[in-house]
């Protein structure tokens, strides 16, 4: 049995390391533009969000399809039933860790027109609508070489809008109510526009982007009497 440890031992220690977590060259260029969002808009510190690629969808749900139609996506879990991006909320509560999916960022690479993708990307959008996050999906299309920083325009309010959204509207296991801003989370809504204030008066730098994080936040406060489904 020894013997047995020691070839295991072995064979872990001849397996190839991966460089990177992604499929893509692509991949790798979406993942930077979200998480220079993430840095520039302070989420990290001002409301607890990280972002973590490729997140097995057994992390949230029980993986399961009640007949054949998904065979061969839970043949090859591993490979194919996984988030590309997730924007997770992480905090402690009652001496446990919680790490709540807010936002999914898919990218849609070239592929994403065959029949086999689509019926993987439906099952996924349904996926994240049960967990209660928002669904962003990044097109290959809008990738162009050299312009990131377009396509992080043409997503960016998208994407900071799913993220507080998400935040606000909770996964089913927390959500109490289907209202964006309930009286139950109003003070923290406070509290968060309260501390980007501050933080407005104290950096002039970034007047642009609290600005923008502020109108956003007040839009989804005129919206708390809609339906988070």
């Amino acid at each position: 049995m020894c013997n047995d440890y020691q070839n295991n031992f072995k064979a872990g220690l001849h397996t190839k390391v991966r460089l990177n977590r992604f499929d893509s060259e692509s991949e790798k260029k979406v993942c930077l533009i979200l998480n220079r969002i993430l840095k520039d808009y302070e989420l990290e510190k001002m409301m607890q969000i990280r972002l973590t690629p490729q997140q097995a969808l057994d992390n949230y749900v029980e993986v399961k399809v009640a007949d054949d139609e998904y065979g061969d996506f839970l043949e090859n879990r591993h490979k194919w039933m996984k988030f590309d991006f997730i924007f997770e909320e992480v905090f402690e509560y009652k001496n446990e860790m919680h790490y709540i999916p807010v936002a999914v960022v898919e990218f849609d690479g070239p592929y994403h027109n065959t029949e086999k993708q689509k019926k993987l990307d439906a099952y996924k959008n349904g996926v994240v609508s049960n967990i209660g996050a928002e669904m962003i999906r990044i097109r290959y299309e809008d990738l162009k070489p050299g312009n990131e920083e377009q396509l992080r325009a043409l997503y960016e309010e998208e994407i900071v809008m799913g993220i507080i959204k998400g935040v606000f509207t909770r996964t089913v296991n927390f959500r109490k109510s289907g209202e964006l801003i309930t009286e139950k989370n109003q003070k923290r809504f406070n509290n968060l526009v309260d501390r980007y204030e501050k933080a407005l008066q104290a950096d002039g730098g970034k007047n642009v982007f609290y600005q923008k994080m502020l109108r956003w936040l007040h839009t989804l406060k005129e919206l708390g009497t809609v339906s988070a489904n």
